[in-house]
């Protein structure tokens, strides 16, 4: 396992290291775990090193299941690696943070 899903309060979890298709099956039920009626979550990825297209679609998933779960979900804190990715597929809107900017700001 090389990714880390902590809880820092109830509402707010960090998920950090590898958002990656060797790790993506573990980390599914534990994210659509969190995703009460009701609930406010906020996932807080400025810990994730390395994403893939299948951590894209973790991240859809997650975001699609909160809607129909009733649990109003953002993302927030897109690391580097996170922000490239989403640039790369053109999601960037779709997961609109004010800290989504493009990775070349950074370098």
């Amino acid at each position: 396992m090389s990714y880390e899903l902590s809880t820092q309060d109830p509402g707010h979890h960090h998920l950090g290291g590898e958002l990656c298709i060797y790790d993506a099956a573990a980390l599914k039920p534990q994210l659509l775990n969190l995703l009460v009626p009701n609930a406010v979550r906020d996932i807080d990825l400025s810990r994730v090193t390395e994403m893939d297209s299948a951590g894209v679609q973790l991240m859809l998933l997650t975001r699609q299941v909160a809607v129909k779960r009733g649990c109003k979900l953002t993302f927030s804190g897109h690391s580097p690696a996170v922000r490239e990715v989403m640039n790369l597929f053109h999601l960037s809107a779709d997961f609109d943070s004010p800290t989504l900017v493009p990775v070349k700001e950074f370098a």
